[in-house]
């Protein structure tokens, strides 16, 4: 990982802004999807399956970057309701880089487990879920829409219990890449208080 370079901008927000949370452990990790070009571009090409399956299966710590998972808080309206205190409820930031054109990028996850926001569910991604945002996600690239991209997909035979129309309830932690615009960008590069949220992140 020589060209790989880290950050940890969401750190400086302080402990208002995010929960330190502890991924599933999943009984099983298979390697599904890889974008290599992608991996290219985050300094993280040459890693090997094994590799991937830690740090995006298992979610050991990429090295210089967040030393633990984070679930980031934020409120709006949901349910037709103002609520103060909603966050990530499926998913969280796993680490942050610097791609080869130096934009602060975050690696979202979805799928990974429960947050203190998940309410009753179990923070699973079906199979089919994790498949259909690959596809949403690759469309909106190749239309030139600046939007995130999915890294991978872990399937881990973890049954969910959101299990619908038969279909298997296997958990896919599927990782973005999110490009934090400029607008979101304090002194030197830290993150402003408005920054850090985007499509990977919350319940949906």
């Amino acid at each position: 990982m020589s060209e790989f370079k880290p950050s940890q901008n969401h750190l400086s927000l302080g402990d208002a802004f995010f929960d330190r949370v502890t991924p599933a452990d999943f009984p099983q990790t298979i390697l599904r999807h890889r974008d290599q070009r992608w991996a290219r571009r985050m300094g993280l090409g040459d890693l090997s399956e094994a590799q991937w399956l830690a740090h995006f299966g298992r979610f050991e710590p990429l090295p210089g970057s967040l030393p633990q998972p984070l679930a980031l808080r934020y409120h709006g309206h949901q349910f037709r309701v103002y609520n103060p205190d909603i966050g990530d409820g499926r998913g969280f930031t796993f680490a942050q880089l610097r791609d080869d054109e130096g934009r602060l990028l975050d690696f979202g996850t979805k799928g990974s487990g429960q947050t203190p926001y998940s309410r009753t569910a179990d923070g699973r991604l079906t199979l089919k879920g994790g498949v259909r945002e690959i596809l949403a996600t690759e469309m909106l690239e190749a239309l030139g829409v600046n939007s995130d991209a999915i890294a991978f997909a872990v399937l881990t035979l973890a049954y969910s219990t959101e299990d619908v129309n038969g279909v298997p309830g296997t958990s896919v932690p599927g990782s973005r890449a999110l490009d934090l615009p400029d607008e979101f960008a304090g002194p030197e590069g830290t993150v402003g208080s408005d920054g850090g949220d985007g499509p990977a992140h919350g319940e949906s």
